[in-house]
């Protein structure tokens, strides 16, 4: 918590007697926070993070305020608190799984590529087709292998 503390006292261009002013304690108090003698009381915590316009969770935890969420995080949770219990459930273990296979392997962006229709054995124009890199590469394999 004290180095969230820092952090407010700077990025607000304060020295500790200035942020003992603004928090009506004295500049001991801060100088206690800092040398470990006493950690900020419940009060203190509050008076910070009304001046500063931080939530508590952030000042206490380090956990910045759901209002922190970006626009699609936001809409991610507003569809999933519309969910029952046991969709909700679902997409626990759908997002579960999709995390530790995404922990286990590279999980390769895929791409459109243009494929012209003489590969598929007609005329000439092409088609777009999405894979990725390693499925294009086996494909080409796989139609070399078969016009040899």
């Amino acid at each position: 918590m004290l180095s969230r503390i820092e952090k407010i006292i700077s990025e607000n261009g304060l020295n500790a007697k200035q942020f003992a002013e603004i928090l009506g304690v004295g500049n001991s108090k801060i100088t206690d926070w800092r040398n470990g003698k006493t950690k900020p009381t419940l009060n203190d915590i509050i008076g910070i993070s009304q001046k500063f316009h931080i939530t508590t969770d952030y000042l206490i935890f380090g956990k910045e305020s759901d209002s922190e969420l970006t626009e699609n995080e936001t809409k991610l949770l507003d569809n999933f608190r519309e969910l029952d219990s046991f969709t909700q459930g679902r997409v626990f273990e759908y997002i579960e799984n999709l995390h530790s296979s995404s922990a286990t392997k590279n999980i390769e962006e895929v791409r459109e590529y243009d494929i012209p229709m003489v590969a598929f054995g007609s005329g000439t124009s092409s088609q777009k087709v999405k894979m990725t890199p390693s499925e294009f590469e086996k494909w080409i394999e796989t139609l070399k292998k078969n016009t040899k």
